[in-house]
């Protein structure tokens, strides 16, 4: 299987209390970061993910960015990192082109998503992860991690050539385009 979180679950299982990442002062063990991969795989299947949505992650560095993108490996959706200094526009269009179906964005960043979603037929929802729980923008859902029941989605079947990112060029002579990288073409890099 090439499922591109399988590799973490069984870290977890070999090294629980080895430290996966450190971030500034934090220093997350394997068996946290996948407890937080489970927690989060529950609460975005709780919001529609699902195998398959192609789902945009615009987030600063920081464990969100390995912890959201470790959950959507793991439910099998497509994911599509998006640059941070993207302007609205810019945005919209990877939305566009790249027929996203979610766009997950932090909340220090969600004044770039899109709020007029005309030309964005695929979009079914926003949601935000971070800030300080306060208001949040009609039609814009926070991502809440512990109020997902369960363990979460078990890890999705994925074949070697089944697309699991769409990651977008620099738009050097144009607009960004979605370049379509297989399960093995991961495992390869």
């Amino acid at each position: 299987m090439f499922n591109r979180s399988a590799h973490l679950f069984a870290r977890e299982r070999d090294c629980p209390a080895k430290v996966a990442l450190h971030f500034e002062d934090q220093a997350i063990t394997f068996a946290a970061l996948a407890a937080q991969v489970r927690a989060m795989s529950a609460e975005l299947a709780r919001q529609g993910v699902e195998r398959g949505c192609r789902v945009g992650i615009m987030l600063p560095t920081s464990p969100d960015f390995i912890v959201v993108q470790q959950a959507l490996f793991l439910i099998g959706a497509i994911v599509s990192p998006l640059n941070i200094f993207y302007r609205p526009t810019e945005v919209a269009h990877v939305v566009a082109s790249c027929d996203l179906t979610h766009l997950i964005v932090h909340a220090d960043l969600i004044d770039r998503a899109p709020t007029d979603c005309i030309g964005l037929r695929s979009l079914r929802n926003v949601l935000m992860i971070g800030g300080d729980g306060g208001a949040v923008t009609s039609g814009i859902a926070p991502l809440q991690p512990g109020i997902a029941a369960g363990e979460g989605p078990k890890p999705a079947e994925v074949a070697a050539d089944d697309i699991v990112m769409l990651l977008n060029t620099s738009a050097t002579t144009g607009k960004s385009k979605g370049v379509m990288l297989t399960a093995a073409n991961l495992a390869a890099n």
